[in-house]
C-alpha cells in the first residue's frame, strides 16, 4: 500500500505484458485509478477493506498504544487505497459490512446499555437507522479522502489536474461494466452441460469448443461471479453442496447473533470474523473467488468461516458430547472406525 501511495503521489505508471495473461497488466496510477503495486485493484480494494476490520479487531485486544497506534496508521493507509482505485466492488463490500457489523452490534448490545429500547420493534428501527447512517460516513469519508488526495501529486509534481474519474465507467453505458453479459455466457454454460458442469479448469476451453462467439472466449475472462462458476462448472451436482453448506452455516451464524440466549461471550471475536466472511462472499459476486482458486481470498475465507464456526459452537455449547451435531457424530464414528483399524 505504502509503495502504491508513493506512486499516485508522484504520478508513475507504467504497463507490462505478462506471457501467462492475453491482457496486460497496469501498474501505478492510470485511468482515474490507483493500480498500484497490484494486478487488479478491486482484489486490492476488497483486502485494503478486510484489513481494516483485522486492524479494529487487533485494537481491541491489543494493550500496547504503540501497536495500536500503527493499526490506526494501517486504517487510515488502507482508506486512501480504497478511495483512490476506484472500486465499486470495494464500496460495496464496504457498505454491506459496515451496515450488518452495526446492526448487529446495537441488535446485541442496545439491551444491555439502556431500557429505553426493550421495545423489540424500536430497537430493530433504530438499528436500521444507525446502520444506514454508517454507510452514509462511509461513503462521505470516501468522498472526503479522494477530494483531498488529489491535492497532494499537484502540489509536488508537474502535473496540473488530477482526475478519479474512470475512463471504462464514464464511457460504458453497461452499468455492470460488461458482467452482466459475461454472467449471461456462465449460465449458457449451464445450459450445455447442467448435471456435471464444464469442469472448474476448464470451462474456457470447453466455451471456445463450443461456443466460440461468446465474450469470455474473446476476452479470455473468467465468470467474475464465484457462484455462477460454481453452477457452470460443477453443475447441478457441485451448486447443490454448495447451497446447502451455505444454508448451514448461514443459519448458524443467524441463530448466534439472533436466537441464543445464552452468553456470547466469544462475540467480539466471532462478529469481525463473520464480517470477513460477509466481505470476500459479496465480493465473491463480482470476481470468481472462494471455491476454484488458491488466492489470499480463499485463505482467509475458509480459515475465518472454520475459526467462527468453531468459536459459535463453543459459545452455544455444541461441543459437548450431548449437543453434538448429526454430521459430526457420524463424521466422528467414521474417522474412529480407521483409528480402531490401525
Amino acid at each position: 500500500i505504502i509503495v502504491s501511495l508513493y506512486q499516485f503521489i508522484f504520478q508513475i505508471h507504467w504497463t507490462v505484458w505478462m506471457p501467462d495473461n492475453p491482457r496486460i497488466t497496469r501498474q501505478g496510477f492510470m485511468e482515474g485509478r490507483l493500480f498500484g503495486v497490484f494486478g487488479d485493484p478491486n482484489y486490492a480494494g476488497g483486502i485494503s477493506f478486510i484489513m481494516c476490520i483485522f486492524s479494529v479487531l487487533n485494537i481491541r485486544w491489543i494493550k500496547n498504544r504503540t501497536v495500536r497506534l500503527l493499526y490506526i496508521l494501517n486504517i487510515f493507509l488502507q482508506v486512501c487505497y480504497i478511495a483512490l482505485s476506484g472500486s465499486r466492488t470495494a464500496l460495496l463490500t464496504g457498505s454491506v459490512s459496515i451496515f450488518a457489523g452495526v446492526f448487529i452490534y446495537l441488535y446485541l448490545y442496545l439491551p444491555k446499555k439502556t431500557e429505553r429500547f426493550s421495545n423489540q420493534l424500536k430497537k430493530v428501527l433504530f438499528s436500521l437507522a444507525v446502520s444506514i447512517c454508517g454507510i452514509l460516513v462511509f461513503f462521505g469519508t470516501i468522498r472526503v479522502f479522494q477530494r483531498e488526495l488529489i491535492k497532494i501529486p499537484e502540489g509536488v509534481t508537474d502535473v496540473e489536474e488530477v482526475s478519479l474519474e474512470r475512463e471504462d465507467v464514464e464511457e460504458n453505458k453497461d452499468i455492470s461494466n460488461n458482467r452482466f453479459h459475461i454472467w449471461a455466457d456462465g449460465i449458457t454454460l449451464f445450459g450445455s452441460a447442467p448435471i456435471l458442469g464444464t469442469s472448474p479448469r476448464g470451462h474456457l476451453s470447453y466455451a471456445g469448443d463450443h461456443f466460440p462467439n461468446m465474450y469470455i472466449v474473446e476476452k479470455q475472462y473468467s465468470l467474475h461471479n464465484s457462484y455462477i462458476t460454481v453452477l457452470a462448472c460443477t453443475g447441478l451436482a457441485g451448486a447443490a453442496c454448495v447451497v446447502i453448506y451455505i444454508i448451514l452455516a448461514a443459519r448458524r451464524f443467524i441463530t448466534y447473533f439472533f436466537n441464543f440466549k445464552g452468553e456470547r461471550s466469544r462475540c467480539g471475536m466471532i462478529l469481525p470474523l463473520f464480517l470477513i466472511v460477509l466481505s470476500i462472499a459479496v465480493i465473491s459476486c463480482l470476481s470468481s473467488l472462494i471455491f476454484f482458486g488458491n488466492s489470499v481470498f480463499e485463505v482467509m475465507f475458509w480459515l475465518c468461516v472454520s475459526g467462527a464456526l468453531s468459536l459459535i459452537g463453543r459459545d452455544m455449547g455444541c461441543d459437548s458430547p450431548g449437543k453434538k451435531s448429526f454430521s459430526y457424530q457420524l463424521a466422528d464414528r467414521i474417522t474412529g472406525a480407521f483409528r480402531k483399524k490401525k
